[in-house]
């Protein structure tokens, strides 16, 4: 039975593709040049971006005619937020400060063309204040993005939040602030996104603690914006723990809001939590929560203090939604006076909420241990703990780093742990067809090799710096697509610091 189970898997894993090739763009390329950050792109192929905000300098590599050529681009007095192209222009949402306290956001353009490209800088919003703080999204059609900022002052609170939407040109099609409403002291942004209509959500999540009961309330707030106003929706969830959340905008015009949570003394609940905003009544449905069940007491191995990170929520084609998130934490370490990070990563974990109100929960267990010396960026861009995206047939794919010695036939097993300093590893690959039914396989199992940064899926190809003895620029075909937009958005470039309301 065994056999047969492992056979069928593989008959439905041939309809990703029968063989992945690796197409080098660029070989050998220097380690302290890797690209850390992929621009968002409409045009098919991606600009790998490496930005230095201490130097004020940023490293693209474009991909133009099948070739990658090494770009310095170079600004003064700016920092990169993220960074979007269209054809052979990069352009990048910037913040600036002052020394006589004003702060904004810019706009800055580059022609990739040109032998030497210089930004180009457009000032877009200026306030007053120490600096601010930005996170940008882009729409679908990728003609308008949408912007969050938070203005700091000298004491490090947050005042008002800033939402704006603009064009590729600079030109401002709203703008609007808002207070946020918290009982909580501090809060932090868990996801942003923007509409081809221009309508701006952004999920915020607050934590007010009473230090006499030892009670922590949490609470996630929900916002919509537009050139109409603002609206605000809060979920409080007392005596819970919120360890991560996303927010979704569905193809009936409805968000699915989905979060991490556990109870805020660690004793009867840990799971997911979830409802529907109704975009009509301008309310929340009734909400719901799903334990994670038994599979929270497998022994993470590795390190045992991880707690569950949402990554993606994804619509199906019967109108369902899957989340995908995956246990993670990070340690300081100091040896030999020389200090650096332990990221680790730990089993995925999928959710699935049917258009019925069913619900199931399945697991695929792994173990990664990843050393950085910076880890603000997330393990997901300095790692890998896993990448996600759906083809047309609304299929889903997971990629991740894996250990040679696992197998693909038994979930269950015990999995053995991939170390990434000893550049030994395999890319693994798991399907998640219409039908929930989940099989895997390794890409290529007769090489050493791992995804030292993945930057993204796009068009049906995985773009990639893969780590084979020597790093390499790479681009591996997954599956054939005619949509140029297949690029997953749908998560942040950085874990965003909590700011003092």
């Amino acid at each position: 039975m065994k056999k047969l189970s492992v056979l069928l898997a593989l008959l439905l894993l041939c309809q990703i593709n029968n063989s992945q090739e690796i197409v080098t763009y660029k070989k050998n390329v220097k380690p302290a040049m890797i690209p850390s950050v992929i621009s968002k792109t409409n045009s098919g192929l991606p600009i790998y971006i490496q930005d230095n905000n201490v130097f004020k300098t940023a490293f693209a590599y474009p991909v133009i005619n099948n070739e990658v050529a090494f770009k310095k681009l170079s600004y003064k007095g700016y920092s990169g937020d993220s960074y979007y192209n269209k054809g052979n222009m990069l352009y990048g949402v910037y913040s600036y400060d002052e020394k006589n306290d004003v702060c904004g956001i810019a706009l800055g353009t580059c022609n990739l063309e040109e032998n030497k490209p210089v930004f180009s800088f457009k000032r877009i919003s200026q306030y007053d204040g120490k600096s601010v703080k930005v996170k940008s999204c882009m729409s679908g059609n990728g003609k308008l993005l949408g912007i969050y900022s938070t203005i700091v002052d000298n004491k490090n609170r947050a005042n008002n939040i800033h939402l704006m939407v603009i064009d590729f040109k600079g030109n401002i099609v709203w703008q609007n602030s808002m207070t946020t409403d918290f009982k909580g002291d501090s809060y932090y942004i868990d996801d942003i996104a923007v509409n081809n209509e221009g309508e701006l959500s952004v999920l915020l999540n607050s934590k007010s603690k009473d230090k006499k009961d030892k009670v922590s309330n949490q609470e996630l707030l929900l916002v919509l914006a537009n050139d109409e106003g603002v609206e605000k929706a809060i979920i409080n969830l007392p005596n819970h723990n919120v360890t991560s959340a996303k927010s979704l905008l569905k193809s009936d015009g409805n968000y699915f809001v989905c979060a991490y949570a556990e109870s805020a003394t660690l004793g009867d609940f840990e799971g997911c939590i979830y409802t529907t905003y109704n975009s009509e009544e301008n309310e929340f449905d009734d909400i719901h929560q799903e334990s994670f069940g038994d599979v929270v007491n497998r022994d993470q191995v590795i390190n045992r203090k991880m707690i569950p990170k949402m990554l993606y929520l994804m619509e199906r084609l019967d109108g369902s939604v899957t989340a995908l998130g995956d246990l993670q934490s990070v340690s300081f370490v100091t040896v030999n006076k020389n200090s650096f990070y332990m990221l680790y990563g730990g089993d995925i974990y999928i959710n699935h909420f049917g258009a019925n109100g069913e619900y199931a929960f399945n697991t695929i267990q792994k173990q990664q241990i990843f050393q950085v010396n910076d880890y603000r960026k997330g393990l997901n861009e300095n790692g890998v703990s896993f990448k996600a995206c759906q083809n047309p047939q609304g299929e889903i794919f997971i990629l991740y780093n894996d250990n040679p010695k696992n197998e693909f036939d038994n979930f269950v097993a015990k999995m053995q742990a991939l170390i990434t300093t000893k550049n030994i590893g395999r890319i693994s690959l798991v399907k998640i067809d219409d039908n929930n039914e989940m099989s895997g396989r390794s890409l290529f199992p007769d090489r050493d090799l791992f995804m030292k940064n993945m930057m993204d899926i796009n068009n049906g190809n995985i773009y990639s710096v893969i780590n084979y003895k020597k790093y390499e620029l790479c681009k591996i075909a997954l599956f054939d697509t005619e949509d140029d937009n297949m690029l997953s958005t749908n998560q942040l470039e950085e874990e965003e610091e909590e700011d003092e309301e």
